[in-house]
């Protein structure tokens, strides 16, 4: 096994073990939380029940999954060069990071959504003004857009996360076998002598 192949698993049990960290206090942190305007900044900000010290678990261990999965990506380009299942992985933990930035619903979740909603770039096209009433549940930001994102952040996103890794650690510790070799004797094929 190369260094690079190595590296490369150890990173992957590095992604596992964020990704068991977060959903550990991922779950407590959704029997704890209530995904309502008027309660979402209260639960979070409360010392009651152990949330606080969840949160911030659930928060540096986002942040580390992030990292770890943009290495993880690197080094498995550069070992294997197979790099598919890792991207899809960055970009659902970048969409898992974004969903999870909008639920303490405060001033940052607030405006991260009214930006995102409003953004003019390159896919402006599909996002319309149908597209952008589907992703805020109404005409404006409200507690329908808090519940389906949490909804989108807790079941969706995690669902195609843990898909992603275990297809990710597939290919990392059971590679597909290559193909045989056509049986070749003397020099050339069987069908090349009986044309000869």
């Amino acid at each position: 096994m190369t260094g690079l192949a190595r590296a490369r698993r150890i990173l992957l049990a590095a992604v596992v073990a964020m990704a068991a960290v977060l959903a550990v206090t991922g779950v407590w942190l959704t029997f704890t939380y209530r995904p309502d305007a008027a309660q979402a900044w209260t639960d979070l900000d409360s010392p009651a029940a152990g949330i606080g010290w969840a949160q911030l678990i659930h928060q540096v261990a986002s942040a580390l999954l992030v990292l770890l999965v943009i290495a993880l990506l690197v080094v498995g380009v550069v070992a294997t060069r197979r790099w598919r299942s890792t991207t899809a992985l960055l970009v659902t933990t970048i969409a898992l990071a974004y969903t999870g930035l909008l639920l303490p619903w405060d001033q940052l979740a607030l405006w991260a959504v009214t930006v995102g909603r409003n953004y003019q770039g390159m896919l402006s096209a599909a996002f319309s003004d149908d597209v952008r009433f589907v992703l805020i549940r109404g005409v404006e930001i409200s507690q329908g857009t808090l519940r389906l994102w949490f909804m989108v952040h807790a079941v969706a996103l995690a669902l195609i996360f843990f898909s992603l890794l275990v297809l990710t650690a597939r290919s990392a510790y059971w590679p597909l076998p290559a193909s045989p070799a056509p049986p070749t004797s003397g020099g050339r094929c069987r069908a090349c002598r009986s044309m000869a």
